[in-house]
């Protein structure tokens, strides 16, 4: 049987640099023509100019061997459990790993607030163990973060106060408050009131008054944001430059 034997150095093919045996891969006793740095460039280039053909092969080789992949990834986390956990605590601090969670979490919550509800309120009906949790886990969150709680509550306040004139039906808005509560009970369907022009906006202010209020879900409500603001500043736009090219008749 043939026996090779690696020199000591090579002189890689890409770059024509001598380098240490050190600096190239193997396969079957053999040093690979370019150095290491050399194949992960060539290798990186040929990643890129093929990706999706790469990905879909990757894909496919996952589903086939999901069985196997599993079982390696739980014997190599069982073999080397601290590293693992100390590479993963180290990565969840990285704060673009936390703002891009953050946004992530934020994201889900609002395409999904309803449903995320209703499996929460179903699962803490069924267990009245969880259910204490819960209320304890929220009340240690309001103590430790009252501040932040009358803060919102007094923002929030103020805002409505300042856009509530002197001359608003003031019955007529707790009306309107009453229905959503009602709804809400009748439907199952959490309902809130929603101002139709934002109370603060970069784009314009409305009012707390009756005709400014409207009974939406609170899952239509979340998706809504700003999106009428943006209507009428867009019609607004539309109007003036159509204004602007109109002739001026004398």
């Amino acid at each position: 049987m043939e026996s090779h034997e690696c020199p000591a150095t090579k002189c890689c093919s890409k770059c024509s640099i001598e380098k240490p045996a050190s600096e190239f891969y193997r396969s079957k006793g053999r040093l690979f023509s370019s150095c290491k740095n050399c194949y992960a460039v060539s290798s990186k280039r040929n990643y890129e100019a093929n990706r999706e053909k790469r990905i879909s092969q990757q894909a496919q080789r996952r589903k086939a061997k999901a069985s196997d992949i599993k079982q390696y990834m739980a014997d190599y986390y069982a073999k080397n459990r601290e590293a693992v956990l100390e590479r993963t605590k180290a990565y969840q601090a990285r704060e673009d790993v936390k703002e891009r969670e953050t946004q992530r979490h934020a994201k889900r919550w609002i395409e999904g607030r309803d449903e995320i509800m209703a499996k929460r309120k179903k699962r803490l009906e069924n267990d009245p163990e969880a259910k204490q949790a819960w209320l304890d886990y929220l009340k240690d969150h309001y103590r430790s973060n009252k501040s932040a709680y009358l803060a919102k509550w007094a923002k929030r306040r103020a805002q409505k106060l300042r856009a509530t004139p002197a001359w608003a039906d003031l019955k007529a808005i707790d009306a309107i408050y009453e229905k959503a509560k009602q709804l809400t009970l009748e439907t199952g369907i959490q309902h809130e009131v929603d101002h139709t022009v934002p109370l603060v906006s970069k784009h314009v202010c409305g009012l707390h008054v009756e005709w400014n209020l409207q009974v939406i879900t609170r899952k239509a409500n979340r998706s809504k944001s700003n999106k009428l603001v943006e209507d009428i500043v867009r019609h607004s736009e539309e109007t003036r430059r159509a204004r602007d090219k109109e002739p001026v008749c004398n």
